[in-house]
């Protein structure tokens, strides 16, 4: 019996998997002598094997998931850079050719870039925000004229909008521009300023605010959260009741769970701990530290597991025998490195599902679904060193039945990027099923045949019904530089008869003169 292909219900799907014992989302952070973690959930935390690499004492770190990797920065007398590998698995010291490295405090990564950048604490007259490339080739300083420069204490770099940003010890939030423009210092009116030791910055993106912690030099100390608006408003201090404020040392932002956290270096009370606090005001708590090195806390920075941002798209070939699926990539969201928050995927996998049941990885040859009935779906997932998280696409039926095939007008106009296409069903059952449109040859070089556009139908018994299919741009290119504005391609898929569709670009109408 002959096997048709059509497309049912809609499945879209995102689900939290463990990536291995002890899998969470986490806060990393350094002591005088570890790199540490704690898990958000409260299941407690650990330290990170970083093998060979210098750690002494850690004064800023960076990650960078999608390498599976951790940065930090090691303070005087050390006054290194050095990594780790987030599995465990060691680490190593970073050349840093080129550029000084003074008191390092402060970190950030940018790997798109290959860059990455560290603030000197203590450079007298030559106080800067210095870099270096990733693979040490070559190093140098950012142009910080404009700004304040003094005992910097943390950086937070933000590359969408090409500036870095850092906390002062005793003096204002700065920023400098990437290109070498210099930069400013930002108004922290109703934020609470002054004879403060500020330490670390972070940025919320959605609500375009710079926080960062500060407490008085002298008894009774005075800890707080503060934060002030980028586009130079103003700012204020950030309620915190049920968290704990001890000497606290740098700010990390998650914007989707609405949460400030913050390391306690407790310098005058013993242990160190990790808190955090609604950035609604509402208050917050302590996370549990059991099984990490907690004392001197400072500068954390926050890994959560992947967030999906497209499900993966499956693409039925229904115009060749044997008839078969391909599978397509979905997206995932990135690191947000100016909140000190990361998330970007360090491996990503594909599988398809038959039923719900995994029957196979994806890989790049189609898979042939003639004579396997059943629901298909194509199963995407990412995992960092913090979880698993996945995407699953629409879901695609491989029925037994035969259906009845709808016919096609041979001319389809092309209006606002759709192609129109008329169809009729003669049959006493209604046709329906999915259409595909694509170039009747292959592409220069031998390439495969493009698709011009994908629609799902759904035509009445004895009816008539105008389909619209969403061109993608290359067609619509193609079709603009053809002859008359006119193109032919094949239609094919389930539920309707292949044939020769003319797409015919429609003009617009002039207006009658009067």
């Amino acid at each position: 019996m002959r096997r048709i292909l059509s497309i049912a219900a809609v499945t879209l799907a995102a689900l939290s998997l463990p990536a291995g014992a002890g899998a969470a989302d986490r806060v990393y952070f350094g002591t005088g002598s570890t790199i540490s973690y704690v898990n958000l959930d409260g299941s407690g935390g650990g330290d990170l094997d970083t093998g060979a690499a210098t750690v002494s004492p850690v004064r800023g770190i960076a990650l960078d998931p999608a390498a599976g990797r951790i940065y930090w920065a090691n303070s005087s007398p050390a006054n290194k850079i050095s990594y780790a590998n987030l599995d465990g698995s060691g680490g190593a010291d970073l050349t840093v050719t080129g550029a000084a490295v003074n008191w390092p405090t402060g970190l950030a990564v940018d790997p798109a870039a290959g860059r990455i950048y560290w603030g000197d604490y203590q450079g007298g007259a030559t106080e800067r925000i210095s870099y270096a490339s990733l693979d040490g080739s070559a190093g140098g300083q950012v142009v910080t004229s404009g700004a304040t420069a003094g005992n910097i204490t943390g950086i937070a770099l933000d590359p969408a909008a090409g500036r870095i940003y850092w906390s002062n010890e005793n003096g204002p939030i700065s920023y400098a521009n990437l290109g070498g423009s210099g930069g400013d210092d930002i108004n922290l009116t109703g934020a609470s300023v002054g004879s403060r030791f500020s330490e670390g910055v972070a940025i919320d993106p959605d609500t375009q605010q710079i926080y960062w912690t500060s407490h008085l030099v002298f008894s009774p100390y005075d800890p707080l959260i503060s934060h002030a608006a980028l586009d130079e408003s103003g700012g204020s201090d950030l309620a915190t009741p049920g968290a704990t404020l001890d000497f606290p040392a740098g700010v990390a932002i998650d914007p989707e769970g609405g949460r400030a956290y913050w390391a306690n270096t407790a310098a005058n009370s013993g242990p160190g701990s990790i808190s955090f606090a609604a950035l609604d005001g509402s208050g917050g708590a302590d996370l549990n530290m059991s099984g990490a090195t907690n004392f001197g806390a400072n500068l954390p920075a926050l890994l959560k597991a992947p967030v999906g941002a497209g499900a993966p798209r499956i693409d039925p070939q229904l115009g060749v025998r044997p008839r078969s699926l391909i599978c397509h990539s979905g997206s995932w969201t990135g690191d947000v490195p100016e909140a000190q928050l990361y998330r970007a995927p360090h491996t990503t996998s594909l599988e398809w599902l038959r039923d719900g049941r995994p029957v196979a990885a994806v890989t790049k040859e189609p898979l042939y679904v003639d004579g396997s009935p059943g629901t298909y779906a194509c199963r995407e997932t990412a995992t960092n060193e913090a979880g698993s998280t996945s995407q699953t696409s629409l879901t695609v039926e491989v029925c037994c039945r035969r259906s009845p095939l709808a016919q096609v007008a041979r001319v389809a106009l092309v209006k606002h990027r759709r192609a129109r296409l008329k169809m009729r069903c003669p049959a006493d059952a209604r046709c329906a099923g999915v259409l595909s449109l694509r170039s009747r040859s292959r592409r220069p070089g031998g390439g495969k045949a493009m698709t011009f556009g994908i629609a799902h139908f759904s035509v009445p018994a004895k009816g008539r019904r105008t389909v619209p299919v969403r061109l993608r741009k290359g067609a619509l290119s193609i079709l603009h530089r053809a002859r008359r504005h006119r193109f032919k391609a094949r239609l094919s898929g389930s539920g309707v008869a292949d044939r020769t569709v003319l797409l015919k670009l429609a003009r617009k109408r002039r207006h009658a003169r009067r």
